[in-house]
């Protein structure tokens, strides 16, 4: 750095630190979260001025030029969430681009506290001319943080983020919190020099978020106003709130909410129930109802479509509501279902009142009239011939999920014919009804005079890709299809389109005696052609893992599952079909495939004019199947038909078992892997003595003897090993992923104030599951869970031993503990910045999963949102987790400790002794 930089940089920092503001300074009060969301911003940066710029010598202020390139000046920029630059910034995702984001932090005591800061690639941070943290890679931030130690003094510190572009994702966002509370610092202020008054009322206006929900309910319109300044307001803004409603021009009511309140920690959202609009003055057809929102001399205003007809859809709604969740219903109604269908119509017609255009609201209006028109007709809205859209409540999260069921025309509720059946699974961002639609060939809501028989499409809980909840989610809709109406069981068929046709061959092999066939369109049917594992070497946990998410590995299940694998030709790359289709043919399993000279759409040719439906129903499932294949990594997926894997020599891996009845009184017998294993008796081998040839070794079973074998010490043996109630077992095995399948509750704890945010935070990132889904667990601080009440499902623990009470009082009895600010696994420590760990286990109160995020400080917890997707029963890590450039593996960021837990939970060997070498 030249000495003329220094020097200046020297003088700067004193007029700002020994004088009053600058006239044209904007002091920022942050968010009650401690956000910045308005930056000074220098950039893009590329080639050679890049690599020249010295981000400890950048002097921030408004227009100010970089040293060595005066042609580029910082300019202001505000945001609501994260900064998004490429929307700010002239780049492409090729670029590589830089750029720099600044700023000085004002504050009024000392402060030991915590920068946080989330970036997409690349970035460094300077504080007061000095580089504290610095990460290069090509990382897609998700929602996580890096917590960076700030021990600052009272006064101003400049504060600058140089950041990378590493493709089409480049966001940035950053905070600043007290280490005690995990609070804002008690008038922090965030200043930007040289930024005018004008720029102060620009930015007040762009970072002021509006929010309004209609409160329609049975006896009128109670608007509920929410406005927030979530990253942060001017300190000079104007905050006193009055808000105007008219109806037809005429002003209905003027109401002042008071002035936001700007505490000593940060400017708090301001929440509001409006006057009523009763239904007195409205007409039957939606009138625009003008809410206006005036803060000092900013305006905002919404539009509301209301009607009094929506109110008295709301009073006949609520009636029936009533009736159902009483169940005073007719018999054969399913209560549940259709009070979560109107539930769920009644909440669009509350959003559908925000619309910008009110034929949407009229639609939805229509929906809901139909289906109270059928109730008091006495009519089974379920049972009605044509397109139905149902909502059923999800047994993860209690959330409406969609269902759209084609019913046919001849069906009629009583009547003894029973049909087919056919399971739809929509792809990446579709729905029910789009695949729905895709399939028949027809928008409407008829039936479809080809299709003689059942469809139902079920939601995947958003972009699952039908793994965790979105399995779960297909196979309660299975089950509740099969309870409804007449099906044949021996004519249940699967297919999906794009992210569908994965979840179709994976849950059709996984579960293939549920299946008579299954048609998957061009899905992706191997993790390891993926653009996340490109170039990365896999640990041994992470290969298993990909071969458990990939369908290609499953194809020896398919014995008795006919597919059929459509791909167009211009969709690349044809490996994502051909490698199942491969398989398949390499096991000489039945396999029919088309490539039309398509892109991805191929649905448009496979399922044209319902050309698919025949096929998939002509396809008849054996109930006892002569030869049976299984392969499986887990004992969850350890059953088909009458074959039964019951015991894992090696958890977490794959085991093979192949039993074939080879005349009327001998079952041959070929496993790899496996440990324990049972027989269902076929219809034919009932009731006689029973030859049983595993691996070459022959065991006879009496005509009435269950028919159980283990192997210990090389050889097959009758019976069952001795019980351990500790066991692993289907629903309870692990990995990490596998709690998500299954109803859950997060706790966070809250005795620390130094972790009660950072807990609460990652809570509700695992209650959200994963970016893309639509699932939203349940999350309770510790203070108000109820052990009674959560006891018939599995817990997700978030915190510290001494700051979350439900884990302080499990600690004892789990395998990785807290020793200081070490994690311990048996007899070795894992220390350093950022450690944490997290695991699964049996919980002792109830026998269901505990899924445990443990660590000794508030940076150890926010670091586990890094963590990858692939993750065995355990995982130890600490900061250089934030290193992986995929959210799926770690390639170059490294595991302190990782694996799968014994067969009785225990922890492999070489945790055993401390010396022996990190697996």
């Amino acid at each position: 750095m030249h000495t003329a930089n220094r020097l200046a940089e020297f003088s700067f920092l004193l007029a700002l630190i020994f004088t009053r503001p600058a006239r044209g300074d904007i002091a920022l009060v942050p968010s009650d979260q401690g956000y910045f969301g308005a930056w000074l911003l220098a950039g893009p940066l590329r080639g050679a001025v890049a690599q020249a710029t010295d981000i400890d010598a950048a002097l921030p202020a408004l227009n100010a030029p970089l040293s060595h390139a005066p042609w580029v000046r910082f300019r202001l920029l505000a945001s609501k969430a994260a900064v998004d630059l490429v929307t700010q910034l002239p780049v492409t995702p090729q670029d590589g681009a830089y750029a720099l984001a600044a700023g000085w932090i004002s504050l009024a005591q000392d402060l030991d506290g915590w920068l946080l800061v989330s970036a997409d690639g690349g970035v460094a941070v300077s504080v007061d001319g000095t580089t504290r943290f610095k990460r290069d890679v090509a990382r897609i931030r998700g929602r996580s943080w890096d917590a960076i130690p700030l021990r600052l003094d009272k006064g101003r510190h400049k504060l600058v983020l140089w950041l990378h572009q590493y493709g089409k994702h480049w966001a940035f966002e950053a905070r600043v919190l007290e280490c005690a509370t995990l609070l804002p610092p008690r008038d922090m202020r965030w200043v930007l020099p040289e930024a005018g008054p004008q720029e102060g009322e620009a930015l007040a206006a762009s970072m002021l978020s509006l929010e309004v929900d209609s409160g329609l309910d049975a006896r009128a319109y109670y608007p509920h106003l929410e406005l927030a300044y979530a990253r942060g307001v001017p300190e000079s803004a104007p905050l006193e709130v009055v808000t105007t409603g008219r109806l037809n021009g005429r002003v209905t009511f003027e109401t002042r909410l008071g002035r936001m309140v700007v505490g000593a920690r940060g400017v708090e959202p301001l929440e509001a129930v409006l006057p009523p609009v009763q239904a007195t003055i409205l007409d039957e057809g939606a009138r625009r109802f003008e809410l206006g929102v005036t803060i000092g001399t900013m305006n905002r205003s919404a539009t509301l479509h209301l009607s009094r007809r929506d109110i008295a859809l709301a009073g006949r709604s609520e009636a029936w509501l009533e009736r159902l969740r009483a169940k005073r219903v007719p018999d054969g109604w399913d209560a549940e279902t259709l009070a979560t269908t109107l539930e769920a119509r009644l909440e669009k017609i509350r959003k559908a009142a925000l619309m910008e255009q009110p034929w949407e609201l009229s639609q939805d209006e229509t929906r809901l009239e139909e289906l109270l028109k059928l109730l008091d007709a006495g009519r089974d809205p379920a049972r009605e011939p044509g397109i139905l859209d149902l909502y059923r409540a999800s047994t993860l999260d209690g959330s409406p999920q969609p269902i759209s069921v084609h019913v046919p025309t001849g069906y009629r509720a009583g009547a003894d014919r029973r049909y087919p059946l056919v399971v739809l699974l929509h792809g990446y961002n579709g729905t029910p009804r789009s695949v729905l639609t895709a399939f028949l060939g027809s928008a409407g809501s008829s039936p479809s005079a080809g299709v003689d028989g059942f469809v139902v499409a079920p939601f995947a809980h958003g972009n699952t890709f039908y793994r965790g909840p979105g399995e779960q989610s297909v196979l309660d809709t299975l089950d509740w299809v099969l309870r409804t109406y007449p099906i044949d069981s021996e004519r249940v068929s699967i297919s999906g389109v794009s992210m569908g046709g994965t979840g179709a061959a994976r849950i059709g092999l996984m579960y293939a005696d549920r299946f008579a066939a299954a048609a998957p369109l061009c899905g992706y049917h191997s993790y390891f052609l993926g653009r996340d594992l490109k170039g990365l070497e896999l640990r041994p946990w992470e290969q298993a893992l990909a071969h458990h998410w990939s369908s290609a590995s499953w194809a020896e299940r398919g014995r008795n599952l006919p597919l059929y694998v459509a791909q167009g030709t211009k969709d690349f790359p044809l490996e994502n079909s051909r490698v199942l289709v491969r398989r398949y043919q390499d096991l000489g399993y039945a396999v029919e495939q088309e490539w039309p000279d398509i892109g991805h759409n191929v649905w448009e040719v496979a399922y044209a004019g319902g050309r698919m439906w025949p096929w998939l129903t002509r396809h008849h499932h054996q109930t006892n199947p002569k030869h049976v294949s299984v392969k499986t990594d887990s004992l969850r997926y350890g059953s088909l038909s009458w074959v039964h894997i019951t015991g894992l020599e090696h958890p977490g891996s794959m085991s093979e078992l192949d039993a074939m009845v080879t005349d009327p009184s001998t079952v041959v017998l070929r496993a790899s892997g496996v440990e324990a294993l049972s027989l269902d008796r076929p219809a034919a081998l009932s009731g006689r003595e029973l030859q049983i040839e595993a691996n070459g070794e022959r065991l006879t079973f009496e005509a009435m003897e269950a028919v159980k074998l283990y192997r210990e010490s090389g050889r097959w043996h009758k019976g069952e090993r001795q019980s351990n109630p500790q066991r692993k077992r289907p629903g309870l095995e692990g990995p990490i992923f596998d709690v998500f399948q299954g109803p859950l509750v997060v706790v966070y704890g809250t005795v620390d104030p130094a972790f009660t945010r950072a807990n609460r935070e990652v809570a509700e990132v695992l209650a959200g599951f994963e970016l893309g889904s639509e699932v939203a667990l349940p999350v309770v601080a510790d203070r108000d869970f109820d052990v009674a009440q959560a006891s018939d499902r599995s817990w997700v623990l978030v915190g510290s031993p001494k700051s979350n009470r439900v884990l302080g009082a499990l600690a004892q009895s789990l395998p990785i503990q807290l020793d200081g600010d070490a994690i311990a696994v048996g007899l070795r420590r894992y220390f350093g910045a950022g450690v944490g760990a997290t695991f699964v286990y049996p919980n002792p109160k109830n026998g269901h999963y505990l899924l445990v995020v443990l660590a000794p400080s508030a940076a150890g917890i926010w670091r586990a949102l890094s963590v990858p997707r692939l993750l065995p029963d355990f995982f130890v890590y600490d900061d250089s987790v934030a290193n992986t450039p995929s959210p799926q593996v770690l390639g170059p960021a490294r595991a302190l400790a990782a694996g799968f837990f014994n067969n009785d939970w225990s922890l492999p060997k070489n945790f055993d002794d401390p010396r022996s070498k990190t697996p």
